[in-house]
């Protein structure tokens, strides 16, 4: 074994290299665990652990903090064998003192997530405190004095890790049965449903090809001109909520609060969202994605770490983690995707009983690239030759095909719990696919040589069913939308008129509504854009023409077949 470079009988100083181990294992359970519980609130807290997969969770932290140890212990070692132990052991307790003053006293960025963490300003004073304390507490912490700094780390973090205990402990207390049901009103209710990905021109072709698919959804209208404003789920979902605007040029706190919007209302709504729609959510109930399985459970602790890593480490923190997510997770296309359970979960919770009118938005990525999910919904991307073979748009198809039906049974279930005729329902994308499913224009145009986010990103597909209405066969509408006009459409649905007429965009469902001249789309910028807003610029299009005559039109957006598959 590498002796250390010089032998102290104090256990505080530089005794054995087990302790500076210890220390690498507390920084972890600092970063996975901790300080996590810190920062988040009581709701916030039993949203991410308490969601019905407690040891799971539970198996997984401790799996984190494995693998920081692992990594942060070889690099100790590293620097042991070549002989620079005082140099490993400096970089072990500055790690600690840096992930302790950040974690929960200076933290380096105050960014409350609403916004893309990556685009968060760094807080240069607390910046320039860390460092320098960390720097001083680790000179001192190998110094005679290594005690007195032992002591007040431990009483500091004594004191700030005390109040996460309650909390800690909440997370296993059981929940009734009624915490998950999802009770709908008997007067009115308000439901828009996402699926990630689903191009809208391929739902209009399985609609043409298989009228008995068609007549599952005979009471809705179908827009066959609707565009997203972005390539991008978290911006396009930004524009559901908020409206049309340039969104490149918000910056925390935002212009509107996301709290005065109409649907935060608790004394006239009942309120719940899932996965991306929780961001929006203040005092409803956020549907906790562990209760659909293993995958969503993973996906949200995955989002609540890279809270974490942008308030220790600023943007290099969450950059490492977006880069070794995409990097090294390449069939999760960036993300642990899920699998076609929390559909099921929420459809199979609702039931009457709410005392006020209930608004449901959710958002389901099963259908997500890379394409994974067959027609008969069953996950298959572990399959290897299933996922080379469907890597196209005959693979977009069956993915496409399976959220269809699973949109047919939640209506089915509407109808038998007796609520369908006074609920307003909506059925969206976010965005169309990547270029490379495609082989034929204007799918395959890239936009500004981006091989990823082109033409088709922008091809959504929207469904509405008013209340009320019942017709022999489904609808189609040539009006010329974006998905944007949701935030005011639903604001009509609910709210009286002057409090939705200031929301950008128009009232889709008001035939004699006029909508303005123009709007604004967020592109890539060139071809190393990622679905970073910060790499996209807003361009101001025409809405009196179909969205590829307007890009056409525009001199900020290349349009170029992409080469054949």
């Amino acid at each position: 074994m590498v002796k250390p470079a010089r032998e102290r009988d104090d256990f505080f100083v530089l005794q054995s290299h087990w302790h500076y181990h210890l220390i690498i294992l507390a920084s972890g359970f600092l970063i996975f665990l901790f300080v996590p519980l810190f920062i988040l609130t009581p709701g916030q807290a039993k949203q991410t652990f308490n969601n019905g997969r407690e040891i799971q969770v539970v198996l997984d932290i401790l799996i984190l903090v494995g693998i920081f140890t692992l990594v942060s212990s070889i690099i100790y070692w590293l620097f042991s064998f070549m002989k620079r132990c005082e140099i490993a052991a400096s970089l072990v307790r500055f790690l600690f003192c840096w992930v302790a003053l950040s974690g929960f006293l200076f933290p380096l960025t105050t960014n409350n997530g609403m916004f893309e963490l990556i685009s968060s300003p760094t807080h240069k004073l607390n910046l320039m405190i860390v460092l320098i304390l960390s720097l001083g507490l680790t000179v001192i912490w190998g110094s005679k004095y290594a005690r007195t700094v032992t002591i007040f780390l431990a009483t500091f973090l004594a004191i700030a890790i005390a109040p996460t205990f309650p909390k800690s402990v909440s997370q296993f207390e059981k929940q009734s049965g009624e915490a998950h049901q999802l009770p709908l009103s008997s007067q009115k209710n308000l439901l828009l449903i996402g699926m990630d990905g689903v191009p809208g021109h391929i739902v209009a072709d399985l609609f043409q090809e298989n009228p008995a698919l068609a007549e599952n959804f005979k009471d809705f209208t179908f827009y066959t001109n609707v565009a997203s404003t972005s390539p991008a789920t978290d911006a396009s979902l930004m524009g559901i909520m908020y409206g049309n605007h340039d969104f490149t040029r918000w910056t925390e706190p935002f212009p509107i609060d996301w709290r005065s919007l109409y649907f935060n209302n608790a004394e006239k709504y009942n309120l719940y969202t899932g996965q991306k729609f929780n961001t929006y959510n203040e005092k409803g109930t956020k549907l906790s994605a562990g209760r659909y399985g293993v995958a969503e459970q993973r996906n949200e602790l995955f989002e609540m770490y890279r809270n974490v890593a942008v308030r220790i480490f600023a943007k290099p923190g969450v950059n490492a983690l977006e880069v070794i997510d995409e990097r090294y997770f390449p069939n999760r296309g960036g993300k642990f995707y899920s699998t076609v359970k929390g559909f099921d979960t929420v459809v199979n919770s609702l039931q009457t009983g709410s005392d006020k009118p209930t608004i449901l938005f959710s958002h389901f990525t099963f259908t997500h690239w890379p394409v994974s999910m067959g027609e008969d919904c069953i996950l298959r991307k572990m399959d290897k030759r299933w996922m080379a073979e469907n890597s196209n748009k005959a693979g977009v198809i069956k993915g496409v095909k399976c959220g269809l039906d699973k949109y047919s049974e939640l209506i089915d279930t509407l109808k038998s719990i007796g609520v369908y005729d006074n609920t307003d329902i909506v059925f969206f994308s976010d965005h169309g696919k990547p270029v490379l499913y495609y082989n034929e224009p204007p799918h395959n145009f890239r936009i500004n040589g981006n091989r990823d986010f082109g033409f088709d990103r922008y091809q959504p597909f929207l469904m509405i069913k008013p209340a009320g209405n019942r017709t022999k066969e489904l609808a189609y509408s040539d009006r010329i939308v974006i998905l944007d006009d949701l935030a005011q459409t639903l604001c009509y649905i609910m709210e009286p008129s002057d409090k939705c007429e200031s929301t950008p965009g128009v009232n889709i469902l008001d035939s004699d509504d006029s909508a303005p001249d123009r709007f604004f789309i967020h592109v890539v910028k060139d071809v190393t854009s990622r679905w970073f807003l910060q790499e996209h610029k807003a361009v101001s299009l025409s809405r009196e023409v179909p969205l590829e005559a307007a890009m056409q039109a525009s001199p900020e957006i290349v349009l170029r077949e992409a080469p054949k598959n």
